[in-house]
């Protein structure tokens, strides 16, 4: 589906590498960063601080370490790193095993990219942490395992998984929200440790919305709409408007507040404007920031049009497809008709007759058309008008 708001920065992975050093006091690696605006820096050492982390020379600033028991684990950032291929260059405190890996990213907050990092270390065969963040943030973890393997957890992305001699080191994101539990799988109890924190989106909208629709049913119009996410979201104002200038509101439905699923939201215009008039939706944050949808127009004729068709149950002869209500306004009919199957196996346009209340269209259907339900779809003005209709056998008849 288009996106028809502005859309929630999902913070995009620009680019990903890893390395590692079975005994030294620096790990050294090329990292390329195309377009990220955000860099984080995840490092497991057996036994030793990690003095310093740089990127093309710039240090990282360390968020969040951990220790348990001989190995430690921590996680750097970098607001707006070099562009183009860089070394990473990891410094520890003294000669150890090193095992690190590198990630940029897009669309992430340059004066305020982070939240607080939570760590949190055991011996036992889950590594886990749980992160307070936010709709529309990222998640981001380091993990550190002695002696073992670790597997990322459901709903998690792995973006590096790296395993040294004697220590893993790893690193997942998962989108954001009020609790969000990070954990990987060890084959056996071991010694971990983990650092996470929430990753800020650059310039967050409250809502993502899915589809914002606007048709004519009977004497109303419908309106509906979807969001995919919802940050801080109050509630929505439904606004109606004949010239495009002065709009008034018909609606207010309450918001979800924060929400990482896909809600649908439904109204009605009990009263509509005759002729056309324009919709959008304004959303409201619980500050009282504002947002608009784009407009959508519906041509209300305060007519309502029936389609039927006739015989139903046909026998094998033609069916005549009728559709009464018609205002006068000249204009096309797209007619189809579609199996149980949603095949297409009919299909014509006809000119309306403007001096004609109801309009009727004469359809054969193909020879080799068999028993079944079938679906007739006929469009008009930019609506779409249904109806079953049931065929049998023509030996039924008798």
């Amino acid at each position: 589906m288009a996106v028809i708001l502005l859309v929630i920065v999902k913070l995009p992975i620009d680019n990903s590498s890893n390395s590692g050093t079975n005994n030294g006091s620096s790990l050294t690696w090329s990292h390329t960063n195309t377009a990220g605006d955000f860099m984080v820096v995840t490092v497991t050492t057996k036994d030793k601080s990690i003095s310093s982390v740089t990127y093309n020379g710039v240090g990282l600033t360390q968020a969040g370490t951990i220790t348990s028991n001989s190995m430690r684990v921590a996680l750097f950032y970098l607001v707006a790193p070099a562009t183009g291929a860089h070394n990473v260059v990891v410094t520890a405190s003294g000669s150890t095993e090193i095992d690190a890996g590198a990630e940029t990213y897009i669309g992430v907050d340059q004066a305020t990219p982070v939240g607080a990092a939570v760590t949190a270390y055991n011996q036992s065969a889950t590594a886990t942490v749980t992160v307070v963040s936010a709709a529309g943030e990222l998640v981001v973890d380091a993990v550190g395992v002695i002696q073992t393997t670790v597997t990322v957890g459901a709903g998690q992305t792995q973006r590096h998984n790296r395993v040294g001699t004697n220590n893993a080191n790893g690193s997942s994101t998962e989108a954001g929200a009020a609790s969000v539990t990070m954990s990987w799988t060890l084959p056996k109890s071991k010694d971990w440790g983990i650092v996470a924190l929430g990753m800020k989106p650059n310039n967050p909208v409250p809502i993502e919305l899915l589809n914002f629709n606007a048709n004519q049913l009977g004497k109303q119009v419908k309106l509906d709409w979807q969001t995919a996410t919802e940050i801080n979201n109050d509630f929505f104002l439904i606004e109606r408007t004949a010239d495009g200038i002065n709009f008034e509101t018909i609606d207010t439905i309450g918001g979800a507040g924060n929400s990482i699923h896909t809600l649908s939201y439904f109204t009605f215009d009990e009263v509509p404007l005759k002729g056309v008039s324009y919709y959008h939706l304004k959303q409201v944050d619980f500050n009282g920031d504002f947002s608009f949808s784009q407009l959508r127009s519906v041509n209300f004729d305060g007519s309502e049009i029936i389609l039927d068709s006739y015989p139903n149950p046909s026998f094998g002869e033609d069916i005549d497809i009728t559709l009464s209500g018609f205002d006068g306004t000249a204009d096309m009919l797209h007619i189809a008709i579609y199996d149980g199957l949603s095949r297409l196996i009919y299909q014509e346009e006809s000119n309306v007759n403007p001096a004609s209340v109801k309009q009727s269209v004469r359809v054969s259907l193909p020879d080799n058309t068999k028993d079944g339900m079938y679906y007739i779809t006929v469009g008009y003005r930019n609506k779409i008008y249904h109806k079953t209709h049931l065929v049998k056998a023509y030996t039924a008849a008798y």
